[in-house]
């Protein structure tokens, strides 16, 4: 049986570049979303894509879109203005993390969460109601669940081409910098293939000048592990 990665947030953003690439890759994908036509129009309906209607909150949902894969992808985060940040970013991460928990064949679960997550006074939380604290809560529960796991922490997010500079990736949450969502979708993927890496690593990640990564395995291996 091939690997099968679900991605739940695929519909915008980081993750519509994770689903995306995955396919194009020819992995078997589970797309885990609210829309399904949303999906659709973005990905169509190659035999390689499944799809699994619900909301990330939503125990039976998160725990049928999480059957028979070996990877998870989250890239869901709360959208304003409407968007509640305890609903999506915390109380989905924990149901989906309890789902995959569950099904006891998760490999490995990347979560992209947000650089300043430890930071209780940062502008974010002001605007758009605690959002970083609630990321952070989500981040504290996956790393007490006993999964395999990278926090992946991005920079300011941008529209721009990915995979065309360099990727810094940094501990402590001390880094300051922009970077591609693509190139996000990148880092993601590559927590998830690169082989005899830590599975218990929290990191931040930025863009740079330089040429893009050729050797992952040594970006991660500057990593210190939780």
């Amino acid at each position: 049986m091939p690997d099968t990665f679900m991605v739940a947030g695929a519909t915008s953003g980081v993750g519509a570049h994770v689903a995306r690439k995955l396919l194009e890759r020819g992995e078997t994908v589970r797309v885990f979303a609210r829309d399904e036509r949303k999906a659709r129009d973005l990905f169509g309906s190659p035999a390689n894509l499944s799809i699994v209607v619900g909301d990330a909150a939503d125990h039976t949902a998160a725990f049928e879109a999480a059957e028979g894969c070996h990877y998870v992808i989250s890239a869901i985060g709360a959208k304003f203005p409407d968007g509640e940040p305890e609903q999506v970013d915390y109380q989905g991460v924990h149901t989906m993390v309890n789902a995959a928990a569950e099904h006891g064949h998760i490999r490995h679960f990347v979560l992209v969460s947000s650089i300043g997550a430890t930071q209780d006074d940062h502008a974010l939380n002001r605007q758009f109601k605690d959002i970083l604290k609630w990321k952070l809560r989500g981040e504290n529960y996956l790393r007490g669940s006993g999964l395999p796991y990278a926090i992946v922490r991005p920079g300011g997010l941008l529209d721009t081409p990915g995979g065309t500079k360099s990727v810094q990736f940094g501990q402590g949450d001390t880094l300051h910098g922009s970077i591609s969502r693509e190139t996000v979708a990148n880092v993601c993927i590559a927590a998830c293939m690169t082989e005899g890496i830590s599975r218990e690593l929290t990191f931040e990640v930025i863009e740079g000048d330089g040429p893009p990564p050729t050797d992952w395995r040594a970006l991660f291996d500057g990593l210190t592990p939780d």
